[in-house]
């Protein structure tokens, strides 16, 4: 297949959604994850926009994204699946949590 490249466009805004995670701004960096995932199409990118869903509060969105990407594993490196795996019962338990 063609390679995936990350643009300097691309890398600007991906620094800018480390910075705004960093910075607490959160949902700005979840919004700036995703619409890099959406150029790039690398797992990496919809993980981290998953954790800031997770970060938010935002268990259903987080677990389905942590889902979806561990129904294309073969897709991700074995740090990403094990991430993915982890944040995934993470969100469950802090689920748990919110109801009891």
């Amino acid at each position: 297949g063609e390679p995936q490249r990350c643009g300097m466009q691309d890398a600007a805004v991906l620094a800018q959604a480390h910075a705004c995670n960093a910075s607490g701004d959160v949902d700005r960096a979840r919004v700036l994850f995703e619409q890099v995932f959406l150029v790039t199409a690398k797992p990496a990118h919809l993980l981290s926009a998953a954790n800031m869903r997770l970060k938010l509060g935002d268990l259903d969105g987080a677990a389905c994204l942590y889902e979806g990407l561990l129904r294309e594993e073969t897709r991700l490196s074995k740090k990403e699946a094990a991430v993915a795996r982890r944040k995934l019962v993470e969100s469950g338990m802090l689920w748990d949590m919110k109801l009891g």
